[in-house]
């Protein structure tokens, strides 16, 4: 018999984290190839009407500091407290990713 968690609903079969959003700022990030990112910092816009944000900001390094600004479209899934992303941290870079997004206004310290 298997036991689920209530307070844990990305445990179960079939969850979907894009749709039923359950993010905390300070959720592990991790690359499609299984590399750590960092940490997520903040969510963009950070309390969004219909309740999911476009972005996630990823903060790694402690001296030297840095973010990325990753649409939510890349998120694979979440697994515990880890959430995976569907691209590597080169491609994400390569987007352009590593850059604030135009056009949203961010307030992070």
């Amino acid at each position: 018999m298997d036991v689920v968690d209530d307070d844990r609903p990305e445990d179960e079969p079939g969850f979907d984290v894009l749709t039923e959003w359950r993010l905390v700022e300070g959720n592990e990030v991790v690359d499609r190839v299984g590399e750590s990112l960092g940490a997520v910092l903040a969510f963009v816009p950070p309390e969004p009407e219909d309740g999911r944000p476009d972005f996630i900001v990823i903060e790694e390094g402690l001296i030297r500091r840095q973010r990325l600004y990753v649409p939510v479209a890349a998120i694979a899934g979440l697994r515990g407290d880890v959430l995976y992303l569907n691209v590597s941290e080169a491609e994400a870079k390569e987007r352009g990713w590593d850059r604030p997004p135009q056009g949203i206004e961010l307030s992070i310290e």
